[in-house]
């Protein structure tokens, strides 16, 4: 539900540098309208002199919804998420880009790239009084507001959903498994969400080799963690030939997570993902903004 911009430097001078860029293009684009013509939707001709639709994100967008799992998956995200913005093609549904307008992306880059919005952090062995001048120097701009706030997802029952879409004029069966692991027990230090979230994204490769029956036509696209009000929820996206193989699928995902629970996870790659999500704060910096 965020946008993270990372940038690092072995030199104190180059850090700042870089923080220059990074804030100055973060909260101050140049968006003028041609720019939002050019990336964004515009009419044009082609070589034969025909109207057309065009844009940067707009042809990226038609290049990418083409694709036969990601109709399926978006299939799939609507039934997770009904009426909810993660439901929504993350860069934009080609058909929802025509509608949008200039003021639009003016009024959007406003209300959400605000640093009421945004969290900074910083490692390494810097002075951080030179990080908060420099954060400063870019906050100071803006007036405070209230934090931008996901709606909640409203979490339905476990068990498997039988979802259905075409592709190319060829019907596309799939569907999603919803298993509620517990609820997280979030602190200060760690996140069981980030952690569990972390070591499914890791499993997922081994995952999709004991899921997939390609005689049979089940086919694992994978699996993620959902934190939702406070539930762990474990999702399994699966594409299949026919509804008949219900039974299979199922076979196949305990058989599949099964072998992960025996074989394991590697030591290294746990400890990394322990390491990476265990973080403590020393200093605690806000400016009301």
């Amino acid at each position: 539900n965020f946008t993270t911009y990372y940038f690092g430097s072995n030199l104190e001078e180059g850090y700042f540098n870089l923080a220059d860029v990074y804030l100055d293009a973060v909260l101050n684009p140049l968006i003028t309208e041609a720019t939002f013509l050019q990336e964004g939707f515009r009419y044009d001709t082609n070589k034969n002199g025909e109207l057309v639709f065009s844009g940067v994100v707009y042809n990226e967008m038609m290049a990418w919804v083409g694709k036969k799992h990601v109709q399926l998956d978006q299939v799939i995200a609507k039934e997770i998420f009904k009426n909810h913005p993660l439901s929504a093609v993350s860069g934009g549904d080609p058909i929802s880009i025509a509608d949008v307008t200039y003021q639009d992306i003016l009024d959007f880059h406003k209300k959400c790239y605000n640093p009421s919005n945004s969290t900074t952090f910083t490692t390494g062995s810097i002075d951080i009084t030179k990080i908060h001048q420099k954060l400063d120097s870019f906050f100071d701009k803006f007036e405070r507001m209230e934090k931008v706030q996901m709606p909640p997802v409203v979490f339905e029952n476990n068990g498997m959903k039988i979802l259905k879409t075409t592709h190319a004029g060829d019907e596309i069966i799939g569907g999603i498994m919803t298993i509620k692991l517990g609820e997280d027990n979030y602190n200060e230090k760690v996140s069981d969400y980030a952690i569990l979230s972390n070591l499914v994204y890791l499993a997922n490769e081994k995952l999709c080799d004991y899921f997939t029956i390609e005689d049979k036509g089940i086919l694992l696209d994978g699996a993620f963690v959902e934190l939702n009000n406070g539930n762990l929820l474990l999702h399994t996206h699966f594409q299949m030939d026919s509804v008949e193989l219900v039974n299979d699928v199922w076979k196949m995902w305990n058989f599949a997570w099964q072998k992960i629970v025996e074989e394991g996870i590697d030591e290294k790659i746990i400890e990394s993902v322990l390491n990476n999500k265990i973080v403590e704060f020393d200093i605690e910096y806000e400016k009301g903004y």
